[in-house]
């Protein structure tokens, strides 16, 4: 089996952090279908790529709130919710396959996993990953009876079948579907807030002119910003600044 995961929404002021995971016995299917990092389709081509992917691969996504990820940045950092959403994203793979393998060991003995790494050092990445879904099968009982040695050998054996690079979602197809169904949930999500709001705030991204033209229209009618909003991200800051000193602002 190979396991590709991935994030979308990193970057975002508003809106989820989304990690994906697909799963295929071979790449012939996504090779049929020439599927590609995400970022290189229009939102249109990538829909229909990801209805091709749902009815005809294994998938799980995690989502992350924007409340999620601020409490991450502030207790620790965001590479470790990434740690822990890509190893549930894994596991999520694992419970939908479980009645085609002999328990945990024979589905690691029988796959591979490829990881888009969020960490500036790839191997210390996957590492984090295997421990954090080693750490994640005790929790739910998974591996209870196991001995100490046994899953040690096994963590050992999870890293060695983790392939962590960067720009992963260029390089291994599998890894290309997860950036698809990652950033496909994340727009779903994205598109229920606007609607939540009232508002067409853009992309979510801190560089785009119509969402920080729109949360700063937001602070300065509310004297907060809106639901869904990153308060750990600087421009919240930023746009604090701008309206306090602003001339207009005694008008707001």
């Amino acid at each position: 089996m190979l396991i590709g995961v991935d994030e979308a929404g990193r970057g975002p002021i508003i809106g989820p952090l989304i990690i994906g995971a697909a799963a295929v016995e071979d790449e012939s299917f996504l090779k049929d279908i020439k599927v590609r990092d995400s970022k290189a389709y229009t939102p249109r081509l990538r829909e229909r790529t990801f209805e091709k992917l749902v009815g005809n691969i294994v998938f799980s996504h995690i989502c992350y709130s924007s409340e999620d990820v601020d409490e991450a940045v502030k207790s620790s950092n965001l590479n470790w919710l990434e740690v822990k959403g890509f190893s549930q994203a894994i596991l999520g793979i694992y419970h939908k396959l479980r009645p085609r393998f002999n328990g945990f060991w024979d589905f690691i003995g029988k796959s591979r996993i490829f990881l888009d790494s969020c960490d500036v050092k790839e191997e210390r990445f996957g590492k984090n990953v295997a421990q954090a879904l080693i750490d994640n099968c005790m929790k739910e009982g998974i591996l209870k009876n196991c001995l100490n040695d046994e899953i040690t050998e096994l963590t050992e054996h999870v890293q060695g079948i983790i392939v962590s690079k960067h720009k992963a979602d260029d390089i291994f197809p599998v890894v290309s579907a997860a950036s698809v169904i990652a950033k496909s949930f994340r727009e779903r999500e994205v598109e229920s807030i606007k609607k939540e709001l009232g508002a067409n705030f853009g992309s979510g991204y801190p560089s785009d002119a119509r969402t920080r033209k729109y949360l700063e229209r937001y602070y300065k009618k509310n004297r907060k910003f809106p639901k869904h909003t990153r308060l750990s991200w600087k421009t919240t800051n930023k746009i604090i600044s701008k309206v306090s000193t602003s001339p207009l602002d005694r008008y707001f």
